[in-house]
């Protein structure tokens, strides 16, 4: 079973909510033997897989009708999404009472076997454990550093995203991480304490991203390997901008309703 600790990292720096007490969760030893080993395995084959990936989206040129692609890369490219249900093109039709079911089918139909049972242990862990179908599994990416490079100072935000501004919003950004370096590669915070996490393998880290500026150092592995591991964003229902399908939002007076053939 996993273990989970509730994690004081600090106050954030964060200038629109400065002074605000930030809580974490690190979860140790999140998967059996077999399940990591399936896991890594299923996570070279993402970020290797160099296929046309259909995005949805449909145009038509000269009368003809084309489907949208991108393609993944190898090489040094550090971030490889997995999924992201925002980008569907029904994803503004779901409303707070419908998007965790929706999102869990596509995730169910399209993730691998493995990612999607990764997604419904973490629900079961930490803040997400405490309101149990109230946390979508948004999107998740692939983070893989090679040697020398590291992630920026950032703040997780999505403003069109979220029916407050972003700082208020309730989400979590969970990092599994898939193996250990000898030295760099530490996740860190920005906050009063100087929050400083070294990843160790079959751990994850649950942080509320909005909430304080934090980054990755470089990768400095003594024998130059990549730091590898992978994201997903958890969003409460509450926080989404969700608007329902365009036909509950269309002007119906009432005498339509009167009118017979």
């Amino acid at each position: 079973m996993p273990d989970v600790r509730k994690l004081y990292i600090g106050k954030s720096k964060l200038f629109k909510i400065y002074g605000e007490e930030i809580y974490a969760y690190l979860i140790e030893n999140l998967l059996t033997s077999a399940d990591l080993l399936a896991l890594t395995t299923a996570f070279s084959h993402q970020f290797n897989n160099q296929d046309l990936i259909w995005d949805k989206t449909l145009i038509t040129v000269s009368g003809r009708v084309h489907g949208m692609g991108r393609q993944r890369t190898m090489g040094k490219q550090r971030y490889v999404k997995i999924f992201d249900v925002s980008q569907h093109p029904d994803y503004y039709h779901q409303t707070a009472e419908t998007v965790y079911n929706w999102t869990e089918d596509s995730a169910r139909e399209t993730l691998p076997p493995i990612f999607y049972k990764v997604i419904k242990i973490i629900e079961q862990l930490g803040a997400l454990a405490d309101e149990p179908g109230k946390w979508v599994a948004l999107r998740s990416h692939i983070n893989v550093h090679e040697w020398e490079h590291f992630q920026e100072a950032h703040v997780d935000q999505d403003p069109g995203l979220f029916s407050d501004i972003y700082e208020n919003s309730r989400q979590f950004s969970v990092t599994i991480y898939l193996d250990e370096l000898t030295l760099g590669g530490e996740f860190w915070g920005d906050t009063d304490i100087g929050f400083v996490y070294k990843p160790r393998i079959n751990t994850a880290l649950m942080i509320p991203g909005n909430k304080f500026v934090h980054g990755v150092n470089s990768n400095m592995d003594e024998f130059k390997r990549p730091r590898k591991a992978f994201t997903i964003r958890f969003v409460h229902v509450d926080s989404l901008y969700l608007p329902g399908h365009p036909d509950r939002c269309l002007y119906q007076p009432a005498y339509m309703d009167q009118i017979t053939a």
